[in-house]
Order: C-alpha cells, then structure tokens, then sequence
C-alpha cells in the first residue's frame, strides 16, 4: 500500500510541477474504443490540457495513443508524457564524469585475461571504480525505478531500444576501449 501511495505522490508532484491537476485513472479511452494504460492523468481545465503519464511498452504506440485520445477531445491539448528512467546517454556522461582520470588501462588489462598478478591489480581498480565512481551514478536510479513502478517491460524495452540505434561500426568498433563505448551513448 506504501509504495502505491508512493508512485500517486510521485505523479501528483510531477503534475502539480507542471500546472496540472492529477485525477485518478489507470487507463485512458481513445474513440477507437481501445483502453490505454496510463501512470496517471492530469487536468488543467483553464487552459483546458490534458496530460497523460503512459504506461505504454512503445513510443509509437504512445504516439498512437495520443493521436487516439486526442480524436476524443477535440478542443482539448492531450500531451503524451512516455516516462523512461534509464537514459544510457546521460548515465554513460555521468560515468565519463565520475571516472574522468580514473586509470582505464587497468580495466583493459582485467579483460585482457593477462598474467594473474597484473588481473588481480586490474579487478581491484575495477571493483573500487565500481563501488565508489559508477555504483552512486547507478544507484539512485534503481532506487527512483522500484519507487516510480514503471512496467518492467517499458524500461527494458527503452534500454534495448537506445542500445539498437547505437552506430556500432563507426563508433566502438573503430575505438574498442571502454572510454570509446562510453563517449559512444553519451554522443548517441
């Protein structure tokens, strides 16, 4: 029950942020009959908008819903919000920042398979970049996911889908280092 109330105010301060009204709903209908899931639903009946948090699993499909719910209310402003919490771009940017000086030779060397005195060296200076550069980048998004309940299937989806539009080819294959994928979804 806390973590219900707890995804309600999360969408009741995002909407109250934005100058709208949160009324409950759990799905929207457009006029093709269809039931379209939704995180929420805001109003501002002065400028008479219409904002709805989807819960759909695709941006076209939100883009769809849109076009559907808007046919619905023809003198209403529906704008589709289609939230997504693991944005690669800026967490590898917040990486590039954390570990800017941060020995990447070591994390070569540790996937390199090399002597296992130089390995140990190697996991040790990855393990602490983990722990104390990439982990706090890492972890609050975790801790905003299993607060917020997006579908499982909507973030892994999203994460699947900015790593598909990545240009491989000219971009980390031609500079096969961690920095290069890194600076890779950060330009993406």
């Amino acid at each position: 029950m806390s973590d219900e109330f707890d995804a309600k105010q999360i969408w009741k301060s995002i909407s109250s942020a934005i100058g709208v009204e949160m009324r409950d709903a759990t799905s929207i209908r457009g006029s093709s009959g269809q039931d379209h899931p939704v995180q929420a639903v805001a109003v501002d009946d002065k400028t008479n908008r219409v904002v709805i948090f989807s819960a759909e699993p695709s941006p076209r499909i939100a883009a769809l819903m849109q076009a559907d719910v808007q046919a619905t209310l023809p003198g209403a402003h529906v704008i589709v919000a289609r939230p997504v919490i693991f944005d690669l771009s800026e967490i590898a940017r917040r990486v590039v920042e954390k570990t800017d000086g941060f020995n990447m030779d070591a994390i070569a060397a540790f996937f390199k398979q090399s002597n296992s005195r130089e390995k140990k060296r190697a996991q040790k200076s990855t393990n602490e970049m983990f722990e104390t550069k990439i982990g706090p980048v890492i972890k609050p998004l975790f801790e905003t996911a299993s607060k917020v309940r997006l579908p499982f299937s909507v973030q892994v989806m999203d994460i699947v889908e900015q790593v598909t539009s990545i240009d491989w080819k000219s971009s980390v294959l031609a500079t096969p280092t961690l920095e290069g994928f890194l600076g890779t979804l950060f330009f993406q």
